[in-house]
């Protein structure tokens, strides 16, 4: 799962305060979402039969969202990022969707659809935050 709320603490540099204030709370409720739906996936997982993630080794292994590690980053750069991980993680959901349809698996299916509308949602509110870079500058 895309978790660049970390990239929060960066962003008050060469950020007006107002912004700050936007771009703290929206990377805040971004993570929220997000670590929200780890649970019901590990629950429907463990529900089929299937094995969760043991231990942060496996999580770096199996991660598909590259890590941030650059010392600064421009707020904007930051939803942007934030944005295509979200577009990313659709992606990979919609996969999951196919699979789990073509398995009959309706109660998988149904929580993917749930978590894909939420992360479209996520997106699209990065999409407009992107669009009103002008109100802070």
């Amino acid at each position: 799962m895309p978790l660049r709320s970390t990239s929060r603490r960066r962003i008050s540099t060469g950020t007006s305060p107002a912004r700050f204030r936007d771009l703290h709370l929206l990377f805040d409720e971004q993570a929220e979402a997000i670590l929200a739906s780890i649970d019901p996936l590990a629950e429907r997982v463990r529900k089929i039969g299937g094995t969760t993630v043991r231990s942060i080794a496996q999580i770096g292994t199996l991660q598909t969202i590259k890590d941030d590690d650059e010392t600064f980053v421009k707020p904007d750069q930051m939803v942007r990022r934030l944005m295509e991980d979200n577009k990313a993680i659709a992606a990979s959901m919609r996969e999951a969707h196919t699979a789990c349809d073509a398995t009959d698996d309706v109660a998988t299916t149904s929580l993917l659809e749930d978590l894909i509308d939420g992360t479209e949602r996520r997106t699209w509110f990065l999409f407009e935050v992107l669009q009103d870079t002008d109100r802070f500058a």
